[in-house]
């Protein structure tokens, strides 16, 4: 065997610049194939991981009636209770209690639609990193939670600006129009479309207040989980223990329904991208032994005219194929590995394409997704396409007449 991987080098650097060639066309295709994967699957996972934070979580509980009437009637009555239930399961990485209410946000001139959210910052800032998002003022709802926190697309439609006032308007428990006077103190880009174009974050206390809700009381909790494999079993225990409470843990895919197309069309992408891979090694690698074969014709018909064994014959062949195959991949797991993890760590910066991107949720600056499944993926296309492209030319090899070989 060892002779066999030596004579199969030698053939290879006999023709190098045929071999340099196929080495490259696979080594670009791995990385090509490293860096779409990782890129996209960053990108997705950014708009997913920015949606699921600053509205449902990995697992949302409201009360059974809720979702469909949007009542606030229909509250989750004791919090505290619940969120130190929560606190027990090892899985749980982090909760925050809401008030979500439908109202109005005015100013002196102008108003609009506006999903009012009651919250408390630093939970907030522990569950949806709400701070990083500030791109204006302070993260803070000022002095005696008079202040408010309003999406960057809603201020720019107000025409309103860090240290005005605006006037929240809702409809209370007991149908009672109330209204609130705050002071805008940050406005913040979350890259979450709703929250952006209408969101008004304040104080919880404030907001219950103003709705007439009973203190300890939400419309929300949103849960986030450690681990993927880990969210579903987790709603399913939540809701055994919440079954005689008359409140509902779902998750986040049944929500946002979008977003588990995303995971699909994500499959599907990664196959597609898989298949081109494999097309390319395949044909790269299958020309260039075809070639060799035939331009060797003579060579492997005095071996089998000698006597020597048509599986050793087979066997260099197939190595040369596999060191082929296996040059390229070290060389692209290589270069695509290392792009892949500086795109990780650094990120890619689109902010020349901010304004679009925020219309998909997407941050200016996107990281990338490092997955060891990438390189397994990726190792197993090119090893399986190596091998099949030998075996075109080991059957037309199979084929030949070593006495009219030699004579040829």
């Amino acid at each position: 065997m060892k002779l066999l991987f030596k004579i199969a080098l030698l053939n290879l650097w006999r023709r190098r610049s045929r071999s340099m060639l196929v080495v490259l066309m696979i080594g670009m295709s791995v990385t090509g194939l490293l860096l779409v994967q990782g890129i996209y699957a960053g990108m997705l996972n950014g708009i997913m991981d920015n949606a699921l934070r600053t509205d449902t979580g990995h697992i949302s509980i409201y009360h059974s009636a809720y979702r469909k009437s949007k009542l606030l009637e229909d509250h989750i009555s004791d919090v505290p209770k619940l969120r130190a239930y929560l606190a027990t399961l090892p899985e749980v990485v982090s909760t925050v209690a809401r008030v979500r209410h439908d109202g109005i946000v005015a100013t002196a001139k102008k108003s609009q639609g506006a999903l009012i959210i009651g919250t408390n910052l630093e939970e907030e800032q522990r569950h949806s990193r709400l701070q990083k998002f500030v791109v204006s003022g302070e993260y803070t709802f000022g002095a005696h939670h008079r202040g408010a926190l309003i999406g960057a697309e809603l201020a720019e439609n107000l025409k309103v600006r860090v240290g005005q006032k605006i006037i929240i308007t809702v409809q209370d428990m007991h149908k009672e129009i109330n209204a609130l006077n705050l002071k805008v103190e940050g406005i913040v880009r979350t890259n979450d479309v709703r929250i952006d174009k209408a969101g008004v974050f304040l104080s919880a206390q404030k907001l219950h207040t103003l709705c007439g809700l009973p203190a300890h009381t939400a419309t929300q909790i949103s849960v986030m989980v450690s681990t993927r494999d880990k969210q579903e079993p987790l709603v399913t225990a939540i809701q055994a223990h919440l079954d005689d409470q008359n409140l509902t843990a779902y998750h986040w895919t049944t929500i946002l329904a979008m977003f588990k197309e995303f995971e699909m069309i994500e499959g599907v992408f990664f196959g597609f991208s898989f298949f081109i891979v494999f097309v390319v090694a395949t044909l790269g690698v299958f020309g260039v032994i075809l070639v060799s074969v035939l331009e060797r014709v003579r060579e492997f018909g005095i071996m089998l005219a000698i006597g020597c064994s048509f599986a050793r014959v087979r066997n260099q062949i197939i190595i040369e194929s596999m060191l082929l195959g296996l040059i390229g991949l070290v060389l692209g797991l290589s270069i695509g590995g290392w792009l892949l993890w500086h795109f990780s760590t650094v990120g890619i910066d689109f902010s020349a394409y901010a304004d679009a991107l925020q219309q998909f949720g997407m941050d200016p600056v996107s990281k990338a997704y490092f997955k060891a499944q990438y390189f397994a993926s990726a190792a197993t296309g090119v090893i399986a396409a190596t091998f099949f492209a030998a075996l075109w030319p080991i059957r037309v090899l199979k084929k030949l007449n070593p006495i009219q070989a030699v004579n040829s």
